[in-house]
């Protein structure tokens, strides 16, 4: 039996990230930025994950687009690098 989805209830998409390369990085964080803007339902949200990126640049474009979407994206920034999930 399928269920229907509740508009009501929000939908987060989680997208980690750890590039050291700054051009590869922003192109891959505009492109799932646009990707959520282009939705049709209102009620989702990006939640980007810097599991500890290094490069300041990078964290510095995060807050940059985090600032121009402000309810659409969030950000969480490690202090360590804790690797993928096992």
């Amino acid at each position: 039996m399928m269920r229907c989805i509740d508009k009501n209830v929000p939908i987060a998409f989680i997208m980690p990230h750890r590039r050291l390369d700054n051009k590869y990085s922003k192109t891959h964080i505009d492109k799932a930025a646009k990707s959520i803007l282009k939705q049709t339902d209102t009620n989702l949200f990006l939640v980007i994950i810097d599991d500890y990126l290094p490069e300041i640049m990078v964290r510095e474009y995060l807050q940059k687009a985090r600032s121009l979407l402000l309810a659409k994206i969030h950000l969480l920034f490690n202090d360590v690098n804790l690797g993928t999930s096992t």
